[in-house]
């Protein structure tokens, strides 16, 4: 069974608490309570396992004199005590780290001027308080020291953003400039892109034409193409029976030279028959039959008989 202060089934827990010290604070939104001091704890006891039990004791405690059911209690004070402890309970470390300068907001400073600033019965010296305002003290003083050098480099800052203020002002300004003048470009664009409108149609039309003639030299060009593989096949073709015929000249001029170095040969083989004396039959056939009939070798008779057979033959 749940107890009554577990979350129920199939709700989600409540987030945790929000460190927040608005009810610590006055109608002008100024530290007006220093919790630490109002219940008379130490800040280094924080992580103490008897820190809680050590709050719990300084509000009985308080509350014995402020509660409202006291004689000279008030409701206010006692809220500012609940408070007071509740922010030490829940959100300690948090707490120090507002209480040292540690985070954004607040500072030895401020907690401070309100320790200076707490009403009775809450009397800060009686509580023991005076060490915590010391070193509260010393660190405003270490807080106040950071805060003039960061004074410092935030000056610095500012003046060099102001010098990047001025240099970024210069450059906007020759920005405009470099706009004007591309506004002007632009608008001179715009009155040559209307004064090349009308021209844009005859650079069409060139165009056109340009495409037309290429084609026609292109037709030209292979016709061209054409004719010259026709007159090299022609050229080849006469070149070789050019040759053919050629050869066939040689040839016949061979065979002319033979039949005229023949023709040559017969004419001096008659001219020689003609310086010759005559020679008369009768005896030469004697002496072929003598030497077909002699001795002889049978070549020489072969050859004589053979003569004599020629002989007997023209006459």
């Amino acid at each position: 069974m749940a107890s009554a202060y577990s979350t129920p089934a199939g709700e989600e827990p409540p987030p945790p608490p929000v460190f927040c010290t608005g009810a610590l604070r006055d109608e002008h939104g100024r530290l007006a309570w220093v919790p630490h001091l109002l219940l008379g704890v130490e800040l280094d006891e924080v992580d103490s396992p008897t820190f809680l039990a050590t709050i719990s004791r300084r509000v009985r405690r308080l509350q014995t004199h402020v509660h409202p059911d006291r004689h000279s209690g008030d409701e206010h004070l006692s809220r500012v005590v609940n408070a007071s402890a509740t922010l030490l309970r829940e959100h300690g470390a948090q707490y120090v780290r507002f209480v040292r300068g540690g985070s954004s907001n607040g500072g030895p400073a401020e907690v401070l001027a309100a320790a200076l600033k707490m009403p009775p019965p809450f009397d800060i010296w009686s509580l023991g308080a005076q060490a915590h305002l010391g070193e509260l003290a010393e660190l405003s003083a270490v807080r106040a020291a950071d805060l003039k050098r960061l004074t410092s480099d935030l000056q610095q800052q500012l003046e060099t953003k102001q010098h990047e203020a001025d240099a970024a002002r210069l450059r906007e300004a020759e920005l405009l400039s470099e706009v004007d003048f591309l506004k002007m470009q632009v608008d001179l664009a715009r009155d040559l892109e209307e004064e090349l409108t009308p021209l844009r149609g005859v650079a069409i039309a060139a165009q056109n034409s340009e495409l037309a003639a290429r084609a026609e030299v292109k037709a030209l060009r292979s016709r061209l193409t054409a004719a010259e593989r026709r007159h090299l096949e022609q050229r080849f073709a006469d070149d070789r029976l050019i040759t053919e015929q050629q050869a066939q000249l040689s040839r016949a001029s061979a065979e002319n030279e033979l039949l005229r170095q023949s023709a040559a040969k017969a004419e001096a083989c008659v001219e020689n028959l003609r310086r010759r004396p005559s020679v008369d039959v009768k005896v030469l056939r004697r002496c072929l039959s003598a030497v077909a009939g002699g001795q002889l070798n049978a070549r020489t008779r072969r050859d004589a008989r053979f003569l004599l057979n020629q002989m007997s033959h023209n006459v």
